[in-house]
């Protein structure tokens, strides 16, 4: 996914005191937990990518559990079919969210390993390491945005286009993630990180004449991702990045991560890229 011209940056000064705004507020409330576990099934439905995954995500769940956080992990399945040419594709998307108390700030994977259980299953485990935040406020449930004109199946070049209707004043963070590359879309060089008002329809690309978000296949006939909508009622710049917006999954979920629930409002969506 590409962008297209970009013009000059904010104040690194006015990025940075924000960075440490919301780092110090992180370190004000994390638990650090050990030697944590979790573990997966490959079978004819979970490949090994999907099963280490799954695997992660359940060591995470773990350690919030170990750090005292009660049940509340939130686990979305999703299945998105499409049919390319001859060729029938399934893609699995596991998204794990907090809704309540807490989350995985960041981790380090200090063992991981396939064997056959008991039950002649192979399994995935992963055991981890992970910083817990303890969340000191829930969501705004008066904190929402409807969200226009993002699909689930794009072609090859085509351009992506969607609005945005939010019932409070709100900025956005929008991230595009496919395999392990993931970037920032908005804001950039070219397009300032601006106000959204309350209950006004905003359509981006905002300077839709000067700039277009493109989806492009790379290397496949067809590529799978996610694109990651951050709505946040103050400005909190992504300054992880290089100088092409380009950053990884990780630091993207440990930012998002790093925001007060109820400061933020978040959207995972998955879509396909085809010829």
């Amino acid at each position: 996914m590409t962008n297209g011209k970009r013009a000059a940056s904010n104040s690194i000064l006015f990025v940075f005191l924000l960075f440490l705004s919301t780092t110090s507020f992180a370190q004000k409330n994390t638990q650090k937990v050990y030697n944590v576990s979790g573990q997966a099934f490959i079978n004819e439905l979970i490949t090994p990518k999907q099963a280490r995954e799954l695997a992660l995500n359940d060591a995470k769940s773990n350690a919030l559990r170990k750090a005292g956080i009660g049940e509340y992990i939130k686990n979305n399945l999703t299945l998105l079919s499409s049919t390319v040419g001859d060729k029938y594709d399934e893609y699995i998307n596991t998204e794990q969210q907090s809704q309540l108390e807490g989350s995985v700030l960041d981790y380090e994977i200090i063992n991981e390993n396939k064997f056959i259980n008991d039950e002649k299953l192979l399994v995935v485990s992963i055991t981890i390491n992970a910083t817990v935040m303890k969340y000191q406020t829930k969501p705004d449930v008066n904190f929402d945005v409807r969200l226009f004109g993002v699909k689930s199946i794009y072609k090859n070049r085509d351009n992506l286009e969607f609005s945005v209707q939010p019932t409070i004043d709100c900025y956005l963070n929008f991230f595009s993630w496919v395999d392990d590359e993931s970037g920032l879309i908005y804001p950039n060089d070219r397009e300032k990180s601006a106000l959204l008002k309350a209950a006004t329809t905003v359509k981006f690309p905002i300077l839709s004449e000067a700039i277009d978000y493109k989806l492009i296949l790379n290397h496949k006939e067809n590529e799978k991702g996610r694109f990651i909508f951050v709505f946040t009622k103050t400005p909190m710049k992504f300054i992880q990045k290089d100088a092409n917006q380009n950053t990884s999954p990780d630091e993207i979920i440990s930012w998002i991560n790093a925001i007060p629930l109820d400061q933020k409002k978040v959207f995972n969506m998955p879509f396909i890229i085809q010829l």
